[in-house]
């Protein structure tokens, strides 16, 4: 398991204002990294309030994001050390900064290299 530590790491458009009830961008960098991942953090309230506003009854489809109780600096730096420390080197935060990147050739690109695969090993059987 590859440990990548959180160097630094600060919110597009200064501090949020509302702890508890709110949705920020946030840019990260890595020890080691000099490339800047970007991520968007909210708090289920915000999820709340938006489903609400919207008379919806699910979030729609859209870019995820990380959820914490709080947009505070200590908890935020908590979830995002926890998407860091990955058996795959910071694998779930590079896959929520790069989803907003893929397209759907990108995502069947990867559909069709999964069913060769799974075809392979229905074979091997």
């Amino acid at each position: 398991m590859k440990e990548n530590k959180v160097k630094s790491f600060h919110f597009m458009g200064g501090v949020p204002t509302d702890i508890c009830n709110g949705i920020v961008d946030v840019f990260i960098k890595l020890e080691g990294d000099d490339f800047e991942y970007w991520v968007e953090i909210a708090t289920p309230q915000a999820l709340s309030s938006h489903m609400e506003k919207n008379k919806e009854n699910f979030i729609e489809p859209g870019y995820p994001c990380i959820i914490v109780h709080e947009l505070t600096p200590l908890v935020i730096r908590e979830a995002l050390e926890a998407f860091t420390v990955d058996k795959e080197d910071a694998f779930w935060l590079k896959l929520y900064h790069l989803t907003v990147e893929w397209n759907i050739n990108d995502l069947n690109t990867i559909l069709d290299r999964q069913k060769k695969r799974l075809k392979n090993e229905e074979e091997e059987d």
